[in-house]
């Protein structure tokens, strides 16, 4: 299975500091021992090429299609993901994408890579906390978020990919024709304060358009690494430790703690190397 990762400089993070480069570099070397050092790759921009150049991916790959996307879409900042899911399918192996902040300690069990798609959990109650009504509600070209209603999950994806690349093809060109369709311009760059959090539209689009073209393809079953009792939202601490998995989360954005999380990982990367 070959493992990607992937960087859009209008997204999420636009700043590469010395705490984001650290966690690549720490993901990207667990992917490698696990996965084999010619099976780890980087998909970025123009912009960002650069700084990845010493963070140990097999090649960095030019992502195709965002450097023409206008940087207003960052507010949708899963879109480089989306972006990266297709190219990838386009390569034709089976695949997992990586978030930068997940450190996969083992190698994920063989169910999950044989699966047909998979992801990291169910998100619980997701249309309601992703505030998808304001999207349904007030997007002219709906796509497939009719599949989707107040009782609907959504599906984590700090890892993502499978087999069934017919369908993760589906899933990311329908996703980018909901988010670009002109139609629905003004909704994706909402800067009025309709939805209260930021990452709203982002993860509409990605995790929560997942569940709906997992019904709307229908005959396949996205396979979650921890199932999750309903109501829950975040693995346990001993199941994560079981599996080899952790998922920083927000944890890297909390002002008080991201001296601390640099100083940590500078050491967590300097005995990786160590050990070879």
């Amino acid at each position: 299975m070959d493992i990607y990762f992937s960087y859009w400089s209008k997204g999420y993070r636009k700043e590469l500091d010395e705490l984001t480069l650290l966690m690549h570099k720490i993901s990207a070397h667990l992917a490698k021992c696990h996965y084999g050092a010619d099976r780890v790759f980087m998909l970025t921009d123009r912009e960002s090429h650069r700084f990845f150049a010493d963070c140990g991916y097999t090649s960095i790959v030019p992502l195709e299609g965002v450097d023409e996307i206008d940087p207003a879409y960052g507010e949708v900042w899963s879109l480089g993901k989306l972006f990266a899911y297709r190219q990838i399918c386009d390569r034709g192996k089976a695949f997992c994408h990586l978030d930068y902040d997940v450190f996969l300690w083992k190698r994920l069990p063989a169910w999950l890579e044989n699966a047909a798609c998979f992801v990291q959990n169910k998100e619980w109650d997701a249309f309601n906390k992703y505030e998808a009504d304001k999207m349904k509600n007030n997007a002219p070209n709906k796509g497939l978020l009719h599949y989707v209603d107040s009782s609907s999950y959504a599906y984590n994806v700090g890892i993502f990919g499978g087999t069934d690349l017919d369908f993760i093809r589906f899933y990311a060109n329908k996703a980018l024709h909901f988010v670009l369709n002109p139609d629905n311009k003004e909704i994706m760059l909402d800067t009025t304060g309709r939805f209260t959090h930021f990452w709203s539209k982002a993860t509409i689009a990605e995790q929560l358009y997942l569940r709906a073209a997992e019904i709307a393809y229908g005959g396949i079953t996205v396979q979650p690494l921890f199932d999750l009792p309903y109501g829950t939202m975040i693995p346990a601490e001993a199941e994560c430790q079981e599996k080899g998995y952790t998922h920083l989360w927000g944890a890297k954005n909390n002002p008080e703690y991201r001296k601390t999380l640099t100083s940590t990982l500078r050491q967590v990367y300097k005995q990786l190397l160590s050990e070879g």
